[in-house]
């Protein structure tokens, strides 16, 4: 009740306050010397709150703070509109949690106390840079399978080696027959004062840092020489144990290391430990020398890293769909009987093909794109998911940079008739109208609104004109500095808004659902109808527009 109270407070407020805004001014000023304020304030003082100039829905965009808040924006929409774009609030990342649960309940209370000061409802669903990202990408990951332990024994007895062959950068160790005539084949040095150096590869998950031990049977024509094994990374050598001088002359022994009781890091930084390709240093250096090196075994358990294997498209389309009437039923079964006109989609169609967004045709891997996963008939299919809890649900497509565009406008056309077909029940499509103003392009300007205007009252279907905003623009319609309008860009801004309000009743007639505006308020995309909440002369022009009469300055 609190709420509903302080709506109503603003709206007695938003009448005294925004109807008239008269103060008592000097108007002694000599000819042509009257200051712009009060110029600006002569021109609009004399005119009534915008809604009482229009039988037509006539919106502005408000977000849920705003409803909330009950603030001047809030006031200034009430008095003058009869409904509001809820521009937030609604979307997917604003209802669905990180762990999907879907609670579209949190904005009742400020869409309920909107009713209840007069305004009616209008809001969103679909839109790229909408979605919570982290439920989508669970929706269509791939499945994961765990990685396994490995008990990993990398065993070197060089029996598949030929005679004679050499291995990494240690060209005087050589494959060579076992002296003893019992193990076969052996690594064999016979370069005095020189060790064997052996590379190792290991798989994917081992590491220098996985291994536990290494032996080796060793035979050598030394024994007064001690033997030693190194670990080498890189330029990097670490010795990891001496054993001593071997037992007897040319007699094979077997000798292992225990890593567990070796300072790694004393020698080798942390990459340096992950390294999976190391060198075994093994040998006397001795001269002279006859030593053979067999049956390196290298034990080194690692856990193999998991995976992901592919998931069918289908699949993933079916979680996707799941995903999205999750939300789309939350959404209606809480605001279904308050929001009155529901933009089902909203600016889906590619600038370049004017096909359907993707991550393939848009290049970005920070969004999520239905198109991806679903056929394009994917709107429709939501469209009917929403007929099917609210059976009268008002249902508009929504799209972007329309007025220059014609081949845009025919593709987003062209796509509701598509989706209709496949069941969807689109009444309408909802034309975003920014619209640049600069004097030295103002035919041209005039010129794609007439055609755009005609374009979509070829289609058939209902005309909501929403977003829009006449802003100062440079001669090539880049948006200029609002803030240096003059009073002669006012007025030239304020005839294009009645241009376009006159232009858009005469051709579309009963097919103009009505117009929504984006910036109300004087800001850095547009100079609005309001600067800090007093009347600019594009009010004047939004008054003659709706009014279908031209303005007489």
């Amino acid at each position: 009740m609190k709420k509903i109270h302080n709506i109503l407070l603003a709206s007695a407020a938003a009448t005294l306050l925004l109807t008239g805004c008269v103060e008592d001014f000097d108007t002694s000023y000599p000819a042509g010397e009257k200051p712009e304020n009060v110029a600006m304030d002569d021109l609009t003082r004399g005119y009534e709150v915008l809604k009482n100039y229009t039988g037509m829905k006539l919106g502005a965009n408000l977000t849920i703070a705003d409803l909330k808040a009950a603030n001047t924006s809030f006031s200034t929409v009430l008095a003058n509109f009869n409904e509001v774009n809820v521009v937030d609030g609604f979307s997917h990342a604003a209802v669905v949690a990180d762990d999907g649960t879907v609670s579209a309940d949190a904005s009742k209370d400020a869409v309920d106390a909107a009713i209840a000061a007069g305004l009616v409802p209008t809001a969103s669903l679909f839109a790229p840079n909408a979605w919570n990202m982290n439920v989508m990408k669970e929706a269509t990951k791939d499945t994961w399978v765990d990685g396994e332990n490995i008990d990993l024994h990398q065993m070197y007895d060089f029996e598949s080696s030929a005679i004679g062959d050499v291995f990494g950068t240690d060209k005087d160790s050589k494959v060579a027959k076992d002296p003893t005539g019992k193990n076969g084949k052996s690594l064999c040095n016979k370069k005095a004062a020189k060790f064997i150096e052996f590379p190792v590869n290991l798989p994917e998950g081992a590491s220098l840092s996985t291994i536990k031990t290494i032996s080796f049977d060793y035979y050598s024509s030394n024994a007064k020489k001690d033997v030693v094994i190194r670990v080498k990374v890189g330029d990097k050598v670490l010795q990891l144990r001496n054993f001593g001088v071997p037992t007897k002359a040319k007699t094979w022994e077997t000798f292992k290391v225990d890593l567990s009781k070796v300072d790694l890091t004393e020698k080798f930084n942390e990459d340096d430990l992950k390294s999976s390709n190391i060198s075994l240093v093994i040998g006397q250096g001795a001269v002279p020398q006859q030593v053979y090196v067999d049956n390196i075994d290298i034990y080194a358990p690692y856990q193999k890293p998991g995976h992901f294997d592919p998931r069918p498209a289908e699949e993933k389309a079916v979680d996707v769909k799941k995903a999205m009437f999750a939300y789309v039923d939350s959404i209606i079964d809480n605001y279904g009987d308050k929001v009155q006109a529901w933009k089902v989609a909203s600016n889906l169609i590619e600038d370049l093909f004017y096909s359907l967004k993707s991550s393939e045709n848009m290049g970005a891997t920070d969004e999520f794109y239905p198109n991806d996963y679903l056929d394009e008939n994917w709107v429709a299919d939501v469209c009917k998911e929403i007929h099917s809890k609210k059976a009268d649900a008002k249902l508009f497509y929504s799209e972007e940079n329309l007025l220059t565009d014609a081949e845009k406008t025919e593709a987003a056309i062209n796509y509701i008739r598509q989706w209709n077909e496949a069941g969807a029940k689109i009444e309408g499509i909802d034309a975003k109208l920014d619209v640049p103003y600069n004097s030295s392009s103002l035919a041209e300007t005039k010129a794609n609104i007439d055609n755009r205007l005609a374009t979509l009252k070829a289609s058939g279907l209902q005309v909501r004109l929403s977003d829009m905003n006449v802003y100062l623009a440079d001669a090539s319609g880049t948006i200029a500095d609002q803030s240096k309008a003059t009073f002669e860009d006012y007025k030239g801004m304020a005839e294009l808004y009645a241009y376009i309000l006159n232009k858009a009743q005469d051709v579309l007639g009963d097919k103009l659902y009505g117009v929504s505006f984006s910036t109300i308020n004087q800001g850095t995309t547009g100079v609005g109808l309001w600067n800090h909440f007093n009347r600019l002369p594009t009010y004047v022009g939004v008054v003659n527009g709706l009014q279908k009469t031209e303005i007489k300055w």
